[in-house]
């Protein structure tokens, strides 16, 4: 498969962030300890902004509304990568937290 599901973590709102704090934004993607893909700045900024904005364009268009509670996944900004059977996968995103995944057999 593709994909194997997301991870969701607390929700985040626009109150939650102060002006300009995404321009230190920041993910990097761990497999057992080592760096496998790193992105900060204007670049991870970017990718989001231009999903929510065809998001909304696509909606105005066809007249329909998101609902409290449902999730946006905004596309996968590295590259997808491929993992093997009792791994563990970590996830730091600035200024959202990060995870810890371990994958066994």
């Amino acid at each position: 498969a593709i994909n194997g599901g997301f991870v969701a973590g607390n929700p985040a709102f626009a109150d939650d962030f102060s002006p300009g704090c995404l321009r230190d934004a920041g993910l990097s993607i761990q497999l057992n300890g080592g760096v496998i893909d790193e992105y900060s700045g204007p670049q991870l900024v970017h990718t989001i902004n231009s999903s929510l904005k065809w998001l909304h364009e696509m909606m105005r268009d066809r007249g329909e509304r998101l609902e409290a509670g449902q999730v946006i996944l905004t596309g996968s900004i590295p590259a997808l990568h491929t993992i093997e059977e009792n791994c563990e996968i970590r996830v730091d995103s600035r200024p959202l937290g990060s995870v810890h995944m371990t994958f066994t057999s």
